[in-house]
């Protein structure tokens, strides 16, 4: 016994015990009877015990502490303690089961039940199952109800058994939980822990793939519609983000994805809800192979694990023509059309093309005096051979000149031939051939001369 505080006077405390039903006196011994705490102290001496005795399992027992007080300036009688005595022969059920896990698929867990020690008495258990996560009520069935112990038994009689449905779906392994109830009602018999059995999934992982109709499309403004498939059931819907990009022969701009991009496929489906669409926008570039590419994927959400799905190639056809090379002469005064003068003039060539092409295109130049003209290979001199018009591009890159060599004879203007041939012949035709005209700077005068 403690005091809150020290009295000027000692206090002296006759402790007593008393059963509370159902315990008896027989349950316990009380041994010494007198706590004193002397004046200015706080706490007890003297020694008081109860010690329980064993008995037959009747469950836990408690018994009343009370003491009445003596001196102390009247201090007033503590509150009772009680003192639970912990039953050590308690009777305990066991559920138990022939398998922790069986397949989806018909597979069966019978259900049994265990006692710690013989029981007194007849025992009824009530066996229950319910559904867990991720679990339905059609995924398995239970047949029998009951477990019996007989008096003096530890096992338990009686048929109990919970089977497993199969389904077509995919999914995560399914629990179902296996609880039972004492019928009898015994108010110091505890129930039973509940079990958990696991139907275990046998259906494959499905694989996802997509779909394109058409897969080919005019250049112009085709369109075509991307679906998704699985290979099997999923227990869990399949969520699908399509994407676009400019495959061989494509750039972007060339082509549109809608602004509804999801596909979905429902828990317990094959097939895609959802429209996604891929237009084509015409263009006017030539293209160099049979069409264009656009590459069609998917990133997968959700399906229980379900893997993206293979890319697809959706196919443009093109309609442009293929292009023409244009071979252009540059020449010092703008106002004398492809004319240089013999003596040092230059004029560089160039080339374009009338439209792109998806592939660069080279052209190599030469040229050759027109002899018709009075032309030879020598009024004249070619610098570089060859230009490049990079791909999508209309424009060509590189130098390549032609320079007038002067002579002292008069003679007539004289014409050079500036001829273009492409490669790959089969991305672009070849050129009209160019004329450059020398122009002469030479005037002869004739002079009489008398002899004598």
């Amino acid at each position: 016994a403690t005091l809150s505080g020290p009295s000027s006077e000692a206090v002296t405390l006759t402790v007593s015990t008393v059963e509370i039903s159902p315990a008896t006196a027989a349950d316990f011994t009380q041994a010494g009877t007198t706590l004193t705490i002397a004046a200015g102290a706080t706490v007890s001496t003297g020694t008081v015990t109860v010690t329980a005795n064993d008995d037959a399992g009747t469950g836990n027992e408690r018994v009343t502490v009370s003491a009445t007080a003596a001196g102390g300036n009247d201090v007033a009688n503590p509150p009772n303690a009680i003192l639970t005595l912990i039953d050590d022969d308690q009777l305990f059920l066991a559920l138990a089961l022939s398998s922790s896990s069986i397949a989806e698929n018909g597979g069966i867990a019978t259900v049994t039940a265990t006692a710690s020690q013989a029981v007194s008495s007849a025992i009824t258990l009530t066996v229950s199952t319910a559904a867990g996560a991720d679990t339905a009520a059609a995924d398995f069935t239970q047949a029998g109800t009951t477990l019996t112990f007989a008096s003096g038994g530890t096992a338990s009689t009686g048929l109990v058994t919970v089977t497993g449905v199969d389904n077509m779906a995919h999914g995560p392994d399914k629990s179902v939980t296996v609880s039972a109830e004492n019928a009898n009602f015994f108010t110091s018999l505890s129930q039973p822990l509940p079990l958990t059995l696991t139907l275990t999934d046998d259906e494959t992982l499905p694989t996802l793939a997509l779909a394109l109709d058409p897969a080919t499309v005019a250049e112009s403004g085709g369109v075509s519609t991307v679906t998704a498939t699985l290979s099997a059931e999923s227990s869990a819907a399949v969520t699908v983000v399509v994407t676009a990009a400019a495959g061989a022969g494509a750039a972007a701009g060339e082509f549109t994805l809608g602004t509804e991009r999801r596909l979905t496929i429902a828990a317990g489906e094959t097939t895609s809800t959802g429209t996604v669409r891929v237009t084509s926008l015409d263009d006017d570039v030539h293209q160099a192979s049979a069409g264009s590419r656009v590459t069609v994927a998917g990133t997968v959400t959700g399906g229980n694990g379900v893997a993206n799905p293979a890319g697809l190639t959706l196919t443009r056809t093109d309609d442009d023509t293929l292009p023409t090379v244009g071979l252009v002469l540059s020449e010092p005064d703008p106002a004398t059309a492809d004319a240089i003068s013999e003596n040092g003039g230059v004029s560089t060539v160039t080339a374009t093309l009338t439209h792109p092409t998806t592939v660069a295109v080279t052209v190599t130049v030469t040229a050759e005096a027109i002899t018709s003209t009075g032309a030879v290979a020598g009024d004249f001199t070619l610098t570089g051979t060859t230009l490049t018009i990079a791909a999508r591009a209309v424009a060509s890159a590189g130098l390549v000149t032609v320079t007038g060599v002067d002579n002292n004879v008069d003679a007539p203007d004289k014409r050079v031939r500036v001829i273009g041939a492409a490669q790959p012949s089969t991305r672009a035709r070849n050129p009209d051939d160019a004329m450059l005209t020398l122009t002469n700077d030479d005037d002869a005068t004739a002079t009489l001369v008398l002899n004598p």
